[in-house]
């Protein structure tokens, strides 16, 4: 091929438009994360910081490209159906989300951090309490008082 300057600006022109495509794939791969979220909590509209604190751990546990891999698998499947599959990676991806949105709890280097404590689901199955800090009274609110 003979690289002439109608084929060199032609080709140009297509660069925003590959950009472009890249971006609307990487929106899409994170709105279907999102769902896949929501889909393992059972519940429709977790907070923003829910949303965002999975995300960030399971990129940093997985990597950027699962996360790809996992809206691609995903998309328009149920989780029930990933995890009646084959994929050993894509069921332990998925008990890595339970795991955080029911526990608030992360495995870091080791360690276990309680990222999402306050607002994780365990404490919206019981009927008798909320996380400590948030059930009213000042600092760590009625769990200061021994009743």
């Amino acid at each position: 091929m003979t690289l002439t300057r109608r084929t060199l600006l032609s080709s140009a022109a297509l660069v925003p438009l590959v950009a472009q495509a890249g971006l609307l794939d990487a929106d899409r791969s994170e709105a279907i994360f999102a769902d896949t979220v929501g889909q393992v909590a059972g519940v429709s509209g977790l907070a923003p910081v829910v949303l965002s604190t999975v995300r960030e751990a399971f990129v940093s546990a997985f990597g950027g490209a699962a996360l790809t891999a996992l809206a691609h698998a995903v998309q328009g499947r149920s989780v029930e159906d990933l995890l009646s599959g084959s994929n050993a990676a894509l069921g332990e991806q998925i008990r890595f989300i339970a795991l955080m949105l029911f526990t608030g709890e992360v495995q870091s280097g080791g360690q276990t951090k309680v990222t999402l404590y306050p607002w994780s689901l365990a404490w919206a199955t019981l009927g008798f309490s909320k996380a400590p800090g948030l059930c009213g009274g000042p600092a760590f609110g009625h769990w200061a008082h021994a009743q």
